[in-house]
């Protein structure tokens, strides 16, 4: 009997030596990520501009403070933003090991000029928790912001009304993130104008590679001068997504808006879709490396302190890196399409599509006058647009460059691309398409080679 309480003691007792020296152990644990090297967050691009790094810290025993950085962009444009941090270790009945805090707060200059236009702002706060199956779940919230200040232009006043964002984040032990945001309203008010921003929300997920999707989207929006017609939209939304195949990556990026009116005129259902295919990912990482290394990420007080003399010498080595790059990429037959692209009016609509592919084998992006370019450029394009739309676009297009048509001049000049054959009438709508392939041109299926030779002589 004595044996069976002497066990059962020995077990107490590794278990409250367990529970007692389990704190400092999970310190640790996180001590030595925040000592570890910086980690890229998803932006949902093929290459990577959003770091995280944190720094050394002493471990406390049910309480640790940390601080780390976090880098926006990459190159001279990057901003390090510190963050503060209180550890709360320890097990929970839920299965979390520890709570993070985290602090965001505007310094230095930053902050001075945000409190001129905006008031003291109040930090951005992240509750994070730690689990044991390795997954993380975090809710972040920046409070409501409500006042006029001076500053906007000269010492007139600029108000803010913000209602808040708050959001939430979850992390998996297999480094995909997933996460959703909102806010209710943003409104600013000046001497410029007034903006009026409903209905916020930021949803998307992805890997820490950078491969995932997003989208941005907004219920409405309303931008005003003072003297002007006041710009409204609504159903706006703009999406990222990258995904990779082995070394290749594929950018999609799209727009899009349900409806949008300035004054009596309506525009609806308008999309914008842009596709980059056959993307050199190692290339794409290694222009990123160089480019952070061009100067290191500065805080925000240095990005505001750098020289004009340095600022124009990183510009310069940016402009060249990104030459550089781009030839390296048309070497590997990139692709790319705008489909769809269009919008309506109550005049009809209009819709276009295009696919441009480039030969690598063919092109020579070193000697950009080498008529061989122009054998190395593939181009299908098609649009499609309702007759009397086109004759509203013509018209808007003649007054806003201070003309205006004659009544009835519009139908000759359609009339005289139609019988040249560079456009094709198919009852009320008007469509043509232009080709571009091995060195030749057609238009609306029509030989242009003419203008080809043209280009040839300007390259040459």
């Amino acid at each position: 009997m004595r044996k069976r309480y002497g066990f059962g003691l020995a077990i107490v007792v590794v278990l409250g030596g367990v529970a007692v020296a389990s704190p400092y152990v999970i310190g640790r644990m996180i001590e030595r990520v925040f000592a570890g090297p910086a980690v890229s967050l998803p932006t949902n691009q093929p290459v990577q501009s959003l770091f995280w790094q944190g720094h050394p810290f002493q471990t406390g025993y049910l309480r640790s403070n940390a601080s780390s950085t976090l880098v926006i962009g990459a190159g001279p444009g990057a901003v390090s933003v510190p963050l503060h941090h209180v550890i709360h270790q320890g097990f929970g009945l839920d299965g979390h090991y520890a709570r993070i805090t985290t602090t965001l707060a505007l310094q230095g200059e930053t902050a001075a000029t945000a409190a001129r236009y905006f008031g003291s702002l109040p930090p951005l706060l992240v509750e994070t928790t730690l689990f044991l199956d390795g997954h993380s779940s975090s809710h972040f919230q920046i409070p409501p912001v409500h006042g006029a200040h001076g500053g906007a232009v000269g010492d007139a006043p600029l108000r803010l009304d913000f209602s808040g964002f708050a959001g939430d984040v979850q992390a998996d032990g297999e480094q995909q993130i997933a996460y959703r945001s909102a806010s209710q309203a943003i409104t600013l008010d000046g001497p410029g104008g007034h903006v009026a921003i409903t209905g916020i929300k930021l949803d998307g997920g992805g890997a820490l590679s950078g491969v995932g999707e997003a989208t941005l989207g907004f219920a409405s929006m309303v931008f005003s001068s003072p003297g002007g017609e006041p710009m409204q939209l609504s159903g706006v939304s703009t999406s990222t997504r990258t995904s990779t195949v082995g070394d290749e990556a594929t950018f999609d990026l799209s727009y899009g808006f349900d409806r949008a009116q300035q004054g009596i005129a309506v525009v609806r259902h308008g999309v914008f879709a842009l596709h980059l295919l056959h993307l050199n990912l190692p290339v794409l990482r290694e222009a990123l490396l160089r480019l952070r290394a061009i100067t290191p990420p500065p805080s925000m007080q240095a990005a505001m302190a750098r020289s004009p003399e340095d600022a124009q010498r990183n510009l310069m080595q940016m402009m060249a890196l990104g030459v550089e790059t781009v030839n390296r990429l048309l070497k590997d037959s990139p692709v790319m399409r705008l489909d769809p692209v269009g919008f309506e009016m109550d005049q009809g609509k209009l819709a276009a599509h295009a696919t441009l592919r480039i030969d690598g084998a063919r092109i020579e992006p070193e000697n950009p006058r080498a008529r061989a370019n122009l054998q190395a450029v593939g181009l299908v394009a098609d649009i499609a647009i309702d007759d009397p739309l086109l004759r509203t676009l013509l018209r808007v297009g003649a007054m806003m460059s201070g003309q205006m048509l004659p009544p009835g001049s519009i139908e000759p000049q359609i009339a005289a691309l139609a019988q040249a054959g560079w456009v094709s009438r198919k009852g009320e709508q008007i469509t043509s398409s232009l080709h571009l392939d091995d060195g030749h041109l057609a238009i609306n299926g029509k030989s242009a080679d003419e203008y080809l030779v043209l280009l040839g002589a300007f390259m040459q």
